[in-house]
């Protein structure tokens, strides 16, 4: 995505290069990218961009790019952009010695994520008849229920259809879904951060050290996974429910110097097979079934509010969310069984507890104070045996906890993050030390 402040003009080096290799007769991508031609638009590409400050083909990291990352990087541009070697209708070779030309100078480039909400409907309980929600905005994402066109319509098919069979996005077993849809802006980059061999111009140091903790999936995603979990919640029964799964993540640029992603494998969804003996066909499994008010589908815009002022306070003297709290919510969602209560109660002793508390007594008082409501005590507390039986090794590997447990335990924490989340939006004046000690001092401060 080009963003300089005036209209770039192609140099006329690049228009003379593109212009040859459009002009020349090559029947089949393998011989054009082997052509004269081809090498002379590499070697101006060299000439021109190196030369310009800002530009993605610099002379660092070392003392040049290798020569098969501008190979690369053009390749992928030219299956992207297309070419008369393939099929069907190309741009002119004026249109595309601009459009390379800004692709060598943008700074920002945007990506596309695609989440399958894997088993979710959603139902509007507002309208009579009840129907199936189509569309929910929040930020800058959206939980959107397509259809095969429409999801074809999404997703850029004709580029990846250049780059072969294992890069097609199997939009025809991929009907009638939710999806999570989040569009972010990413640093263009030099076109050697884009392809596998990036990992060769780290520095030295950056090995041997790994990150405290790191995102279950990319951050734009947990953050809008983790609102979706405050707001998508049942009352704990004997049958095993989730609000959603996500089995994979597929996502694609707008910039033309990146490969695609490997087409996604729709078999890890969830199906139903219906249908007559002998006619059986699949449909996508809908069991995790939510009602939403007009107001709940507001209450999720203001979570992501509320989450995004939050964790805009990064000074940490005066943050009074901690990100852990979302990492071990996204966490617990990830995890099944005694994984799932651990990844729980890390996540309420994330937000609820201080350093150098030996034990949780304040923590607990922190609880009351936030959710007057027994029955989430009580789980909570058979959460912490549950977590204490099985960290300390007093618990059987062969046990099996019930489903209605892990709903219990999962139902106390978030309904203490979600209460916390709108306290820490109220008093934002308040750090998260100072705001703790409130709730534990028995203070009025209300939801």
């Amino acid at each position: 995505m080009y963003m300089g402040t005036e209209e770039p003009i192609a140099p006329e080096l690049l228009n003379s290069a593109i212009d040859e290799l459009w002009r020349a007769s090559h029947g089949t991508e393998k011989k054009a990218f082997r052509s004269v031609a081809f090498k002379c638009l590499e070697n101006s590409c060299r000439d021109i961009y190196s030369l310009i400050d800002g530009s993605r083909l610099p002379q660092d990291p070392s003392t040049t790019s290798w020569p098969i990352d501008l190979q690369s990087a053009l390749h992928n541009f030219l299956r992207w952009n297309g070419a008369p070697w393939y099929e069907g209708d190309c741009p002119n070779s004026d249109q595309t010695a601009l459009q390379l030309h800004r692709a060598f100078l943008s700074s920002q480039v945007r990506r596309t994520y695609l989440v399958p909400l894997d088993r979710l409907c959603l139902v509007n309980k507002s309208v009579r008849p009840k129907k199936n929600i189509k569309e929910i905005h929040f930020g800058p994402n959206q939980v959107v229920l397509l259809t095969q066109s429409e999801l074809s319509r999404r997703i850029p098919e004709d580029g990846l259809g250049r780059f072969g069979h294992q890069y097609d996005f199997p939009t025809e077993r991929l009907d009638d879904r939710h999806w999570l849809i989040v569009n972010v802006q990413e640093k263009a980059g030099a076109i050697w951060e884009r392809p596998w061999r990036r990992f060769l111009y780290e520095p030295i140091g950056a090995f041997g050290n790994a990150p405290m903790f790191k995102p279950i999936f990319p951050k734009e995603i947990e953050e809008a996974i983790f609102v979706l979990l405050l707001s998508l919640q049942k009352e704990p029964n004997d049958i095993t429910w989730n609000s959603f799964t996500v089995p994979w993540i597929y996502s694609f640029t707008d910039d033309p110097f990146a490969k695609p992603n490997l087409s996604p494998d729709p078999s890890e969804l969830s199906w139903n097979i219906v249908g007559d003996s002998g006619e059986e066909f699949e449909v996508p499994n809908k069991s995790d079934e939510f009602f939403l008010t007009d107001e709940k589908v507001q209450g999720v815009r203001q979570r992501w509010d509320k989450l995004q002022a939050v964790l805009g306070k990064k000074d940490d003297e005066n943050a009074n969310f901690h990100p852990l709290t979302l990492h071990f919510l996204v966490k617990a969602f990830t995890e099944e069984g005694i994984d799932e209560v651990i990844a729980n109660i890390s996540c309420i002793e994330a937000t609820l507890r201080l350093p150098n508390e030996k034990n949780r007594k304040k923590s607990t008082k922190r609880y009351k104070q936030l959710i007057e409501d027994e029955r989430c005590h009580q789980w909570l507390e058979c959460a912490y045996d549950l977590r204490n039986k099985y960290l300390h090794s007093l618990g059987d590997p062969k046990a099996a906890i019930s489903s209605e447990a892990i709903s219990r335990s999962r139902l106390s924490v978030v309904t203490a993050v979600d209460a916390y989340l709108n306290l820490a939006s109220r008093y934002s004046d308040r750090n998260r030390k100072s705001l703790l000690d409130t709730l534990c001092n028995r203070q009025t401060v209300g939801n």
